[in-house]
């Protein structure tokens, strides 16, 4: 049984999840290490302004990975075994990404113009554009697609831990707070420059084209478009819920529902780590063995998001009175337990919609996100206005619950579509002949 654990840890896609989770300790927990400290330095003013900051490089990185994310790593995954293949993926994908930096620095000179703290504190929005360009710019996708994110874990790491030690040797003061977003930048630009050399080693470098990096943007439109109908039912909800319900009733629902989508992030790299090899499945005809990724992956999520699910729904009130205080207990712990549901209804939309992304459905894939952010603010206006919060929580529920449901018939109809053709093509190539 130990060595067949050890041969699936040593499986690509295992290394790849593995990774993945590095990254996410690089992006996600590393930060969070620093962040008492610079509380206490900063004080109240000073740390908003680089909260505000970080924030908008986010939302610019957002925007410049545009829908790559998924796209390039199919698209790498493909034709990994290609040599002049992978080198015009490479090409395309980058020149779109270039275009998309140049495009958000007109979002930040707007912003410049029309936001009056960054118009008075400039230093910080030129940091906040330098990281997220280069962030946006990082080949993540290109090492998942070969199968290779270690290496981009390793870089990642490597350089949020030294910013990280840096910030308690530099960062003394409020009048510091830059230096937290130089920092925040500067490990940005060091993974970038690291990691184009190391990927620039593996394929030819080709000067972008724009023709055909305009065709990776038209390419990844839907998957960005799905992503942002994502939202409306995930982050939007906080919005939605403080225009109907009270500051009081904001905050007890964004407690418990904080804590669950950090759960859901945990299991996130299980998803994104199958893409690249059930993509180059598909593409190499292999379609039963794709379908058995899919259950392999189903199956790995599933034990720790109930798991997890149990954890929340039986200790909510020790959880909730440890992580914000006695004050929540009362009313973010039913809402805790109804959205703890969530987890393993998220998984199940999430590998499915991978299922369906492999395969090019990008089509498919707004459409549920569409249907279900709909569902979200109908269901989510009618049931808060009669249940308060916990209603808005029963609505997170019912939608995510039409995302895997319409994930499932997406995949079973495109499953079927696929064995019919499969089906039709002797009996065409007889005719034919």
């Amino acid at each position: 049984m130990f060595n067949r654990l050890r041969t699936a840890l040593r499986h690509p896609v295992s290394r790849n999840a593995l990774a993945l989770y590095g990254v996410q300790i690089a992006t996600l927990v590393i930060p969070l290490l620093t962040l008492p400290y610079v509380a206490r330095v900063l004080e109240p003013t000073a740390l908003g302004l680089v909260i505000f900051a970080q924030g908008f490089a986010f939302a610019l990185m957002a925007f410049i990975d545009w829908g790559f994310g998924l796209t390039g790593v199919r698209s790498v995954a493909a034709v990994q075994d290609d040599p002049d293949a992978l080198a015009e993926v490479v090409r395309r994908v980058r020149g779109a990404q270039i275009g998309l930096v140049l495009l958000s620095g007109l979002f930040a000179l707007t912003a410049f113009l029309l936001v009056p703290t960054l118009r008075e504190h400039p230093e910080f929005l030129v940091l906040a554009y330098v990281a997220a360009a280069t962030s946006g710019l990082a080949p993540d996708w290109f090492f998942l697609g070969i199968e290779q994110m270690r290496i981009m874990a390793i870089i990642q790491l490597g350089f949020r831990i030294v910013g990280a030690a840096l910030t308690f040797v530099l960062v003394k003061s409020p009048a510091d707070a830059w230096m937290v977003m130089a920092l925040f930048a500067a490990s940005s630009v060091g993974s970038l420059l690291v990691a184009d050399v190391l990927m620039y080693r593996r394929v030819e470098y080709r000067t972008p084209r724009w023709r055909s990096s305009l065709g990776e943007i038209r390419n990844g439109s839907m998957i960005f478009v799905a992503t942002l109908a994502v939202t409306l039912y995930t982050s939007f909800n906080v919005v939605l819920l403080g225009f109907l319900a009270t500051s009081a009733d904001v905050a007890h629902f964004g407690a418990g529902e904080r804590l669950v989508r950090v759960s859901i992030t945990l299991l996130g790299p299980i998803g994104a780590a199958v893409i690249p090899r059930m993509t180059a499945l598909h593409t190499a005809g292999e379609t039963e063995r794709a379908r058995r990724l899919l259950v392999i992956a189903v199956a790995v999520c599933a034990l720790p998001a109930i798991a997890i699910t149990l954890v929340l729904v039986v200790f909510a009130g020790p959880i909730i009175r440890l992580i914000y205080g006695g004050a929540f207990v009362e009313d973010s712990v039913p809402i805790l337990r109804v959205l703890a549901l969530l987890i393993p209804i998220n998984v199940t939309a999430v590998v499915f919609g991978v299922w369906l992304t492999t395969m090019h459905r990008d089509r498919l894939v707004l459409v549920v996100a569409l249907t279900a952010g709909i569902a979200n603010i109908i269901l989510g206006v009618i049931l808060t206005l009669t249940f308060g919060p916990i209603g808005m929580a029963w609505s997170v529920i019912a939608a995510e619950g039409v995302a895997a449901i319409g994930a499932l018939i997406a995949v079973r109809w495109g499953t079927r579509r696929s064995a019919a053709r499969a089906a039709e093509t002797p009996a065409t190539e007889l005719s034919e002949a």
